[in-house]
């Protein structure tokens, strides 16, 4: 089934919903982008002049910085409406709330108690919208002792255990891939926020989610802390609680992962290798598989370098072994699978120009993602909807030229 990158059919899944992001770099971004995927309307809301610190962070076309081409940005921000606000003006304030009395979503990820401080927090904005849902994303949560403390992604994938066991044993430990806990802590946001939308459209009761960047890693992507729970013993780093081989191994054009966790698809590998006689070998059963490690290394080396990725990828999968290709990014644009899916979308952005992104993360039968707009620049669609909210053209203007738009 293709994804519907056009116009869809019936409605979309979340076009009812409207949400007001003030979000920042990724993980209140990522949120509300998920949303606006599948037909949300979101306003996202950035400070005049600067906007989303992520304008400034790369990569950029050419590299050449430019807030309006962050790759990063406009990755996290498509399909949303852009409006600039300072917050932290009576003025700026009051406009928020005028767009919070009609929507249903809130999204910020900012520290505990900031919006608070400009009369934006949940307890005063429920007052104005007592349905209103509002979700807080945070490095540690909004309560507790570590509340108050700032972090940056590593600090909060450190914390939550994932990190001790990954790298070599004899070295210091190593991290996912940069921005990984943003991105889980945006991705598992969305749960909840419509969980809370739809009890909030049937009773009309809002409410405040608390989601700790933390505790979203602590509790999926990684079983290390079953297995303590378990035996009480801890993960040694380099330590892998399978079989052989696993891990990635050199080819022709490349490296191929191999994931071989039971005796069974040791089996499989040796006759798709044209190498039956290993399982007859004493050297190589399982009880004294370890002690000669290196030479079966050798073996599949010597088969690995024989072939391409995608050879062994389709000679492993024909004989039920798990292996597959270690891609680069260029390998991911022309692979086969996500393109007969069509997983990527090309955005024309009247800044950076044509650019390919990763699309949908799932497929709707009846109400498809339909990519609709690039990301905004700054203030984007700031006459459009002040102009909504009864402002006419030369509040706006005196808007702008105080500052506060």
């Amino acid at each position: 089934m293709d994804r519907q990158h056009t116009t869809s059919i019936i409605h979309s899944a979340l076009d009812d919903i409207r949400v007001v992001e003030i979000g920042q770099y990724v993980s209140g971004p990522y949120c509300s982008r998920l949303l606006a995927d599948y037909g949300a309307n979101v306003m996202k809301i950035e400070p005049p002049l600067l906007g989303d610190p992520a304008r400034r962070i790369g990569p950029f076309p050419d590299d050449i910085p430019n807030g309006e081409k962050s790759g990063i940005f406009l990755l996290l921000n498509m399909n949303k409406k852009g409006l600039t606000v300072d917050i932290t003006t009576d003025r700026g304030s009051k406009l928020v709330k005028e767009l919070v009395k009609t929507a249903d979503v809130l999204i910020e990820n900012f520290s505990p108690g900031y919006l608070s401080h400009y009369g934006l927090g949940y307890d005063q904005l429920e007052k104005i919208n007592p349905a209103l849902v509002m979700t807080s994303i945070t490095p540690y949560g909004s309560t507790g002792p570590y509340r108050d403390y700032k972090a940056s992604e590593i600090n909060v994938f450190a914390m939550s255990g994932r990190m001790s066991p990954h790298g070599l044993a004899d070295r210091e430990p190593v991290r996912y891939a940069p921005d990984a806990s943003w991105f889980q802590a945006g991705c598992t946001a969305v749960v909840p926020t419509l969980g809370a939308v739809y009890l909030s459209k049937l009773s009309g009761v809002g409410q405040h989610i608390d989601v700790s960047a933390m505790e979203t890693h602590i509790g999926n992507v990684d079983n290390r802390l079953l297995h303590y729970e378990y035996t009480g013993d801890e993960v040694e780093r380099g330590y892998w609680l399978g079989g052989f081989p696993v891990g990635a191994y050199p080819c022709k054009d490349g490296y191929v992962v191999f994931g071989i966790v039971y005796e069974r698809f040791f089996e499989r590998l040796c006759h798709a290798m044209g190498r039956p006689d290993i399982l007859d070998d004493p050297r190589f059963a399982l009880a004294s598989r370890d002690e000669n490690i290196e030479e079966l290394e050798i073996i599949l080396l010597e088969w690995t370098m024989q072939h391409t990725q995608l050879e062994l990828f389709d000679i492993c999968q024909k004989a039920r072994v798990l292996c597959g290709p270690l891609y680069q990014p260029s390998d991911l644009l022309n692979d086969p699978q996500l393109n007969s899916r069509s997983y990527f979308v090309k955005s024309e952005h009247p800044e950076a120009g044509i650019l390919t992104y990763p699309g949908a993360t799932f497929i709707m039968s009846k109400t498809p993602y339909e990519f609709r707009y690039p990301a905004p620049t700054l203030g984007q669609h700031n006459v459009e909807v002040y102009s909504d909210l009864g402002y006419t053209n030369k509040e706006i203007d005196y808007l702008v030229s105080a500052g506060v738009v």
